[in-house]
């Protein structure tokens, strides 16, 4: 399984190196837990967690260098999407319909090679970013990729608001197949279950 699986992955970056760079949409299993030793306080965090982002992310990538996620099975009240352009601006869209632009203030530490993780089969080469908060926190972001997956082209992404992101996608020119951000008291997994090419509407990211 695992053989084809990384023989599948291969074709596609094939394909994908003859269009320049990689435009579909990765699926993930999105995963939240909490840190708090009281179970009922986890169990009502876990499931708030649910209802604003869902159990799944469709993230789709634009050969113009646009990003897009979709919250699959978030509540009424929930995340709809969150849009980042490739000028770098961002929003993310409520299922209420409102829009807001959050943002984060955070110091950064720096960037370190993690141990290999396998995420569908495969061998993938990981690396973690550290940060601290205003209140002297840690947080951690951990990207996955495979050399196997269709390329980027990272300097479509170059205006990326996120140094990690930014430097992840210029180290990798890969899409990320796994996806960790770690604070104190919570931890959140994406996990890839499917890499797809598809030519996406440019009405996709508007």
């Amino acid at each position: 399984m695992k053989v084809k699986f990384t023989f599948f992955l291969f074709l596609i970056a094939l394909t994908c190196n003859s269009q320049n760079s990689f435009e579909g949409a990765v699926y993930f299993h999105l995963k939240f837990t909490s840190k708090d030793s009281i179970q009922s306080s986890r169990i009502e965090k876990e499931n708030k967690f649910k209802v604003k982002k869902g159990d799944s992310i469709k993230m789709l990538y634009s050969r113009f260098g646009h990003i897009k996620y979709q919250h699959l099975n978030s509540g009424e009240t929930g995340i709809d999407y969150y849009l980042i352009l490739s000028n770098g601006t961002r929003y993310r869209k409520l299922k209420s319909g409102s829009i807001d632009n959050p943002s984060t203030k955070v110091r950064f530490i720096g960037k370190f090679k993690a141990e290999n993780q396998i995420v569908m089969g495969i061998s993938c080469e990981c690396y973690q970013y550290q940060y601290k908060t205003a209140k002297k926190k840690s947080l951690t972001e951990t990207f996955c990729f495979s050399k196997s997956s269709p390329v980027l082209d990272y300097k479509l992404f170059g205006l990326q608001s996120n140094i990690a992101d930014r430097d992840f996608f210029e180290t990798a020119e890969r899409p990320y197949l796994k996806y960790t951000f770690e604070a104190t008291n919570y931890k959140i997994e994406q996990t890839a279950y499917k890499l797809q090419i598809e030519n996406l509407p440019p009405e996709e990211f508007k």
